[in-house]
Protein backbone atom coordinates (compact mmCIF):
# COMPACT_ATOMS: atom_id res chain seq x y z
CA UNK A 1 0.00 0.00 0.00
CA UNK A 2 1.47 3.41 -1.03
CA UNK A 3 -0.16 5.50 1.57
CA UNK A 4 -0.34 2.83 4.97
CA UNK A 5 -0.97 5.73 6.95
CA UNK A 6 -4.09 6.95 4.98
CA UNK A 7 -7.39 5.72 7.36
CA UNK A 8 -10.34 4.76 5.65
CA UNK A 9 -12.12 2.77 8.74
CA UNK A 10 -14.50 4.87 9.29
CA UNK A 11 -15.29 4.61 5.81
CA UNK A 12 -18.07 1.49 5.39
CA UNK A 13 -18.29 -0.90 2.59
CA UNK A 14 -19.94 0.14 -0.70
CA UNK A 15 -22.24 -2.28 -0.32
CA UNK A 16 -23.20 -1.48 2.66
CA UNK A 17 -23.12 1.77 2.55
CA UNK A 18 -25.65 1.60 -0.85
CA UNK A 19 -27.93 -0.56 1.25
CA UNK A 20 -28.06 1.95 4.05
CA UNK A 21 -29.29 4.65 1.83
CA UNK A 22 -31.39 2.95 -0.44
CA UNK A 23 -32.98 0.75 2.27
CA UNK A 24 -35.79 -1.58 1.00
CA UNK A 25 -35.33 -0.03 -2.70
CA UNK A 26 -32.70 -2.91 -2.51
CA UNK A 27 -34.77 -6.22 -3.55
CA UNK A 28 -31.07 -8.32 -2.99
CA UNK A 29 -28.55 -7.96 -0.64
CA UNK A 30 -26.54 -10.71 -0.97
CA UNK A 31 -23.28 -9.30 -2.50
CA UNK A 32 -22.33 -5.93 -4.31
CA UNK A 33 -23.50 -7.29 -7.63
CA UNK A 34 -26.81 -7.99 -6.48
CA UNK A 35 -27.43 -5.08 -4.90
CA UNK A 36 -26.16 -2.65 -7.62
CA UNK A 37 -28.57 -5.27 -10.15
CA UNK A 38 -31.65 -4.88 -7.54
CA UNK A 39 -31.76 -1.50 -6.49
CA UNK A 40 -35.32 0.30 -7.82
CA UNK A 41 -32.77 3.97 -7.51
CA UNK A 42 -30.80 2.63 -10.16
CA UNK A 43 -34.00 2.19 -12.38
CA UNK A 44 -33.91 4.51 -15.15
CA UNK A 45 -30.34 5.49 -15.20
CA UNK A 46 -29.50 5.40 -18.06
CA UNK A 47 -27.18 7.40 -19.96
CA UNK A 48 -29.09 10.58 -21.32
CA UNK A 49 -29.39 11.12 -25.17
CA UNK A 50 -30.73 14.00 -27.14
CA UNK A 51 -31.75 13.82 -30.76
CA UNK A 52 -28.88 14.85 -33.49
CA UNK A 53 -29.46 16.86 -36.86
CA UNK A 54 -28.90 13.58 -38.38
CA UNK A 55 -31.79 12.63 -36.64
CA UNK A 56 -30.22 9.79 -35.16
CA UNK A 57 -29.81 9.47 -30.61
CA UNK A 58 -26.20 10.75 -29.47
CA UNK A 59 -24.92 11.05 -25.43
CA UNK A 60 -26.42 14.71 -24.11
CA UNK A 61 -22.69 15.55 -22.56
CA UNK A 62 -24.36 18.51 -20.61
CA UNK A 63 -26.54 16.20 -18.60
CA UNK A 64 -25.20 15.75 -15.11
CA UNK A 65 -24.13 12.72 -15.65
CA UNK A 66 -20.85 13.44 -17.56
CA UNK A 67 -19.96 16.67 -15.56
CA UNK A 68 -20.81 15.15 -11.82
CA UNK A 69 -20.73 11.48 -11.80
CA UNK A 70 -17.37 10.97 -14.26
CA UNK A 71 -15.14 13.39 -12.24
CA UNK A 72 -16.51 13.19 -8.63
CA UNK A 73 -17.75 9.69 -8.97
CA UNK A 74 -15.48 7.17 -11.56
CA UNK A 75 -12.61 9.64 -11.13
CA UNK A 76 -12.73 9.32 -7.67
CA UNK A 77 -13.08 5.60 -6.94
CA UNK A 78 -9.95 5.10 -9.71
CA UNK A 79 -7.83 7.48 -7.86
CA UNK A 80 -8.57 5.82 -4.34
CA UNK A 81 -7.79 2.27 -6.28
CA UNK A 82 -4.83 3.91 -7.34
CA UNK A 83 -4.20 4.91 -3.41
CA UNK A 84 -4.48 1.00 -2.30
CA UNK A 85 -2.02 -0.27 -4.49
CA UNK A 86 -3.06 0.17 -7.78
CA UNK A 87 -6.35 -2.25 -7.40
CA UNK A 88 -7.23 -2.80 -10.68
CA UNK A 89 -10.65 -1.19 -11.83
CA UNK A 90 -11.34 -1.83 -15.82
CA UNK A 91 -14.54 -1.42 -16.03
CA UNK A 92 -13.80 2.09 -13.88
CA UNK A 93 -11.49 2.73 -16.30
CA UNK A 94 -13.33 1.84 -19.12
CA UNK A 95 -16.18 4.24 -18.30
CA UNK A 96 -14.15 6.96 -17.93
CA UNK A 97 -12.46 6.64 -21.10
CA UNK A 98 -16.02 6.12 -22.82
CA UNK A 99 -17.43 8.80 -21.39
CA UNK A 100 -14.51 11.53 -21.47
CA UNK A 101 -14.41 11.27 -25.38
CA UNK A 102 -17.53 13.12 -25.38
CA UNK A 103 -16.70 15.20 -22.88
CA UNK A 104 -13.13 16.66 -24.43
CA UNK A 105 -11.41 16.01 -21.09
CA UNK A 106 -8.81 13.77 -20.35
CA UNK A 107 -9.24 12.12 -16.67
CA UNK A 108 -7.48 9.25 -17.63
CA UNK A 109 -4.70 8.25 -20.55
CA UNK A 110 -4.78 5.48 -22.79
CA UNK A 111 -1.92 4.10 -20.94
CA UNK A 112 -4.23 4.15 -17.46
CA UNK A 113 -2.63 7.22 -15.57
CA UNK A 114 -4.98 9.47 -14.17
CA UNK A 115 -4.51 13.20 -15.01
CA UNK A 116 -5.29 15.91 -12.72
CA UNK A 117 -8.59 17.36 -12.23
Amino acid sequence: MRFPQLNLSQLPPIKERICEAYGKDVADSSSLLAVMRTNKGYVGCATPLKVAANGNYTPNVDSRLFWEDIPYGLVIIKNLAELMGDMPVPTVCHMIRWHQQYMGKEYLTADGVSEPL
